[in-house]
């Protein structure tokens, strides 16, 4: 189920987002490239925050029936698909885009 892979990108991101800050923690002394980079696995985690916000979101409009219109599905893809290639682009070699089975998602 969709709901299922999200929770279990956003555990998968948490993860690794306390990892990465602990060994960008451990070098930010020595190199100050690693110092500016600190706040960006937080900012990662706030992408997959609102991501599981959206599917919730959807999860209940499913539920209770609730139609969405093709511009709202569309502009729903659209987001998926640029924040997947954001987060590709961000950090894509420490996870595993393979589990991707989304249908509708492009990318």
């Amino acid at each position: 189920m969709l709901r299922d892979q999200a929770h279990e990108r956003a555990d998968e991101i948490h993860i690794k987002e306390d990892a990465l800050i602990a060994s960008l923690a451990k070098i930010a002394s020595a190199i100050s490239e690693a110092r500016s980079l600190l706040s960006v696995p937080s900012h990662i985690e706030n992408i997959a925050i609102n991501i599981m916000r959206v599917v919730e979101g959807t999860r209940i409009r499913i539920k209770g029936g609730l139609l969405f219109s093709d511009r709202a599905i569309l502009e729903t893809q659209k987001l998926f698909t640029t924040a997947k290639h954001a987060l590709k682009k961000t950090g894509g070699s420490s996870f595993d885009w393979s589990k991707d089975n989304h249908s509708g998602c492009s990318g």
